[in-house]
């Protein structure tokens, strides 16, 4: 780990394949493209081996290359859902197990909960975070960190700017609702198994940024759009 004096950087090694890929070496000395696609497997070293996604490497002083995934589409509505919360006592929404979209959070105390990461910006998925925390995870209404040493950066929420927000693990359930608007235009809502406050923009409220148009049925003989309002009782 090197880098910024007040971040913890994921430094490769010179020995390191993906570092390899990274430097393009000419001859004379890496010439460090601005772009570079890795299309086949290579081989980790060290602890590239631990962690899932590479979120910003470094791989000279200054150097840093950022990891960029391939677009990808995930369901809205999925089984399983875990609980996550950001920042300190902030507000709860729902994430997929299996995707690396929260810090590691562990609570060996069974209640106040303890960050860790590897690097600045690490993302890991529930059973890695259930690994790492050999099964010592968050009960569902944990909302309070006790310790989060060095990635103190990882715990934050911004309401204004989403990009901006950190989340930690819990075992808590969450489930989806599908909410729809006077005009036929729907929302996914997030329901926390525990939660203080929601995610505003995923909340049951009208400050819900998630609508989207849905192709609904139509009425065969007047053509109007038919869903679901408080007039047909549906």
């Amino acid at each position: 780990l090197d880098g910024w004096e007040y971040a913890r950087r994921l430094a490769l090694p010179t020995n390191s394949n993906l570092r390899s890929l990274l430097c393009a070496d000419s001859g004379s000395g890496c010439t460090y493209p601005s772009v570079v696609n890795i299309d086949s497997d290579i081989a980790c070293i060290g602890l590239e081996c631990d962690i899932e996604v590479p979120t910003v490497v470094q791989i000279a002083p200054k150097v840093f290359y950022e990891y960029v995934r391939r677009p990808c589409v995930h369901f809205a509505f999925f089984n399983g859902a875990k609980r996550v919360w950001g920042g300190n006592s902030g507000p709860s929404m729902c994430a997929h197990p299996s995707l690396p979209v929260a810090t590691q959070t562990c609570c060996p105390d069974g209640s106040k909960a303890e960050i860790s990461c590897m690097f600045h910006g690490e993302y890991i998925s529930f059973d890695v975070n259930k690994e790492r925390c050999s099964n010592l995870v968050c009960p569902e209404a944990t909302n309070s960190i006790s310790d989060c040493g060095a990635c103190c950066a990882q715990v934050r929420f911004s309401e204004a700017v989403p990009k901006r927000s950190h989340f930690q693990w819990t075992d808590g359930s969450c489930s989806f609702k599908l909410k729809v608007r006077l005009d036929g235009m729907a929302a996914i809502v997030h329901e926390p198994s525990s939660s203080v406050s929601t995610v505003v923009y995923v909340s049951n409220t009208v400050r819900n940024m998630n609508y989207f148009n849905l192709h609904w049925p139509r009425d065969p003989f007047v053509g109007d759009e038919l869903f679901p309002t408080i007039d047909n009782n549906c």
